[in-house]
């Protein structure tokens, strides 16, 4: 493969070329990217009805320094694949209402070109960038795979040959995929597929929908939690299915352009397509991890922990899993499950000589008074940033609450402030030899 020094696109880059041709989306602009503000927030939680232009406002141009960017219609997928035929946003493909047919970018077993000469992509707002927009791809996108760092791309063919992405590469040498939403029929073990990173679930605007993507084969399949598990060093945490796409055609340069085998190359309707759900608040049952004599109950949970960004206040049990204990030991409080040969750390930390383990729930406003017991996360402001960070001892403390201030709180024989929002109340206890009982 063939790759120039990648430029940022906030520098200037007009006239920018690569072995003497234009590079990005338009070789006379400042760059492929014109991000006019985000299109959706967070993260998207749904998607328009069909054939709908969801309402949406950017920033004013003359403030910002960017294009000024409107809701984008949203129409059926074409007949034909469609460039940008300029630099503002009405000058840019609709969003399509629906995934597009994987063979709308072949002809005579060849990927279709575009002429990108005048095209610029400059990014909208309004649309939620989920399975049911096609996750705000353009016609005829190929995802540009670099297995070895597990990183796809975006890419659309020039007509001279040029595959060119967002991230201003000039590619002539490639292997590409098409690809189509996941759904509970084409996402199996053992598929190729990409996904969108960092937790999301799902692009969250067109920038991010044509920037990186992670690329591997399918592990595991979580359907219950949502989630889907991509094999290779670089695929540590799970994505969400909702921002999930399988491969169904490859294509080589030199070669033709194959169905790959298993595959359906269709486009999957609207009724099967996996959409943005909204995470489920709540928190374990103390109690559900004790057994009939009293006893912890034995857990062999070996599923990596989560490190990409989460919210995990207390209305997400502060992404601790339900078998969590909270244990005394010489090394401190630490956050552990009860194995088969006892306590077990899930971040492999060595675990000091235990006494008492704590069953807990997320503090509720009335626990929040002095002499009362709790355990907390060591931040004034926020809680953990990750499931992996949920789990790191260093950031657990544990006393009896001193005072409470309108935002936070102090613990005896600390001198921190505590955010009210990460205190858990121990609800149950338990030491080798007795059985669980209730904190009094």
């Amino acid at each position: 493969m063939k790759f120039p020094a990648l430029i940022s696109i906030a520098v200037g880059l007009a006239g920018c070329t690569v072995n003497g041709k234009p590079v990005g989306f338009g070789g006379d602009t400042a760059g492929p990217l014109a991000h006019a503000g985000a299109a959706n927030g967070d993260a998207p939680a749904g998607s328009s009805p069909a054939g709908s232009s969801p309402g949406g406002s950017s920033p004013d141009a003359s403030s910002t320094g960017a294009t000024t960017a409107t809701a984008a219609p949203v129409a059926p997928p074409p007949s034909a694949c469609r460039a940008p035929t300029g630099r503002g946003a009405d000058e840019q493909p609709p969003f399509l209402d629906r995934p597009a047919d994987p063979w709308l970018a072949v002809k005579d077993g060849q990927p279709v070109p575009m002429d990108l000469s005048r095209a610029r992509v400059a990014t909208r707002s309004g649309v939620a960038c989920d399975a049911r927009h096609d996750h705000c791809l353009r016609d005829c996108s190929w995802f540009v795979a670099h297995e070895k760092t597990a990183v796809a791309r975006p890419h659309l063919l020039g007509t001279d040959g040029a595959w060119i992405g967002t991230d201003i590469s000039y590619e002539t040498d490639v292997r590409a995929y098409r690809t189509v939403p996941a759904t509970r029929r084409n996402l199996k073990v053992g598929v190729t597929a990409v996904a969108v990173p960092e937790g999301a679930r799902a692009p969250e605007d067109e920038t991010a929908a044509l920037d990186e993507w992670r690329i591997g084969t399918v592990e595991s399949i979580d359907w219950a939690a949502g989630t889907v598990r991509l094999g290779g060093e670089f695929n540590k945490d799970p994505y969400y299915i909702s921002a999930t796409r399988v491969a169904v055609l490859r294509y080589q340069t030199g070669g033709k352009v194959e169905a790959i085998a298993g595959m359906d190359p269709r486009a999957p309707t609207v009724d099967e397509l996996v959409l943005p759900a909204a995470r489920a608040a709540g928190s374990a049952d103390p109690w559900a991890q004790v057994d009939s004599a009293g006893q912890p109950r034995v857990v062999t949970d070996e599923t990596p922990l989560t490190s990409s960004k989460q919210d995990c206040a207390s209305k997400h049990d502060h992404c601790l899993r339900p078998w969590t204990w909270f244990v005394e030991t010489d090394d401190g409080l630490q956050p552990l499950r009860w194995g088969r040969d006892g306590w077990v750390s899930p971040v492999g930390a060595h675990v000091g000589r235990p006494t008492v383990a704590y069953r807990t729930r997320p503090a509720r406003p009335d626990d929040l008074h002095a002499g009362q017991r709790v355990i907390t996360y060591r931040d004034s402001k926020t809680g953990p940033a990750n499931e992996a960070e949920a789990y790191d001892q260093r950031f657990w403390a544990i006393g009896e609450i001193e005072t409470v201030e309108r935002d936070h709180f102090r613990i005896s024989g600390d001198y921190a402030n505590f955010a009210l929002d990460n205190a858990r109340v121990p609800v149950l206890w338990w030491l080798p030899g007795e059985k669980a009982a209730a904190v009094e």
